[in-house]
Formats: C-alpha cells, sequence, structure tokens
C-alpha cells in the first residue's frame, strides 16, 4: 500500500518552511505578486461562471483553480506562510527575524498583485470610469465588498473579532 506517513508530511513541512523562509525578497514579493493576482482572477472568474450561469455551485468548481495553479507554479500565498514559517520558528529551525521577514514580504507581494489586478479590472470594465453602467460582475463585487467590511465595522470590536475568526477557521 502506498502511503506517506503522518511523520513523513510533517517533515516535508519543516522543510519546506525553511525553504519559504530563505528565499530572497525579490522572490518572495514576485511570488506573492503572482499569487495575490491569481487569486483575484480566480474570484472573478467564480463570479463570471455565477453571472452566467445562475448556478453559484459553478462558481465554486471555478475558484479553486487559482489555488492549483498558485501550487504548481510554487508560488507564495499567505496563507501557506501563516501556517507554515510559523512552525519552524517554534522548533528553533529559524530565527525570529527570518519568519518576519518571510510573512511581511509575502504579505505585501499578495497585496499588491491583487490591488494590481484590481487597478487592470476596474480600468477594463469601466473603460477608466467613463462607463456608467456597471455589469453584473462588478456589481457582485460591490456587494461582496460592502458585506465584508461594513459589515464587520458596523458592529465595531465584535466585528473585527468574528473577521479574525473567520479568517482563522477558513485555513
Amino acid at each position: 500500500m502506498d502511503y506517506i506517513s503522518p511523520k513523513e508530511v510533517a517533515g516535508v513541512m519543516m522543510n519546506t518552511a525553511v525553504y519559504k523562509s530563505s528565499l530572497p525578497i525579490k522572490d518572495l514579493l514576485i511570488r506573492g505578486a503572482l499569487s495575490g493576482a491569481l487569486l483575484a482572477i480566480s474570484v472573478t472568474l467564480a463570479l463570471l461562471a455565477t453571472a452566467q450561469t445562475g448556478l453559484g455551485l459553478v462558481g465554486a468548481f471555478v475558484f479553486p483553480v487559482g489555488f492549483v495553479i498558485i501550487v504548481i507554479l510554487g508560488l507564495e500565498l499567505v496563507t501557506g506562510s501563516f501556517s507554515l514559517v510559523p512552525l519552524a520558528w517554534f522548533e528553533g529551525k529559524i530565527n525570529f527575524k527570518a519568519m518576519a521577514n518571510n510573512l511581511f514580504w509575502v504579505f505585501l507581494g499578495n497585496l499588491l498583485g491583487s490591488v494590481l489586478f484590481a487597478i487592470l479590472f476596474w480600468a477594463a470594465s469601466t473603460e477608466t470610469g467613463q462607463a456608467s453602467q456597471l455589469g453584473n460582475i462588478e456589481h457582485s463585487l460591490i456587494l461582496i465588498s460592502e458585506k465584508k467590511t461594513l459589515g464587520y465595522g458596523d458592529h465595531g470590536a465584535a466585528g473585527l473579532f468574528a473577521a479574525f475568526v473567520k479568517a482563522i477557521l477558513c485555513n
């Protein structure tokens, strides 16, 4: 029977964490930016699939393709770094500076990539703000964004805590 033992999985995770923490800043930013952009593209494609079919399930099938591409290309997604790199620090395989460096630069790369895609999507879908009509995808993006920000903001600290807990649970 072919299988990998939990001990082997943990060893691979630790090796991956050490490797991630040793990448140069340039690599973290490039890999992070590509991941952020790919994830943003996945959201847009999932909303497009949902809008065209009227079935949320179709969008749910489309969205994970972005994650698969990120894994296949060996890119850096901040959630992966958040889950793996601190383990290497806890085990004493890397120092705190290496861990903090990785988490910061991957987060920044993800943010830059997703914001760049958002700007490009805005420019294309609104003709750089000249189009007066929003499509289904744009309308969906606005509604989702409002719900994920204003909805939590209305509840103050409790809303912030709820968003934090949901972020943990989604990983």
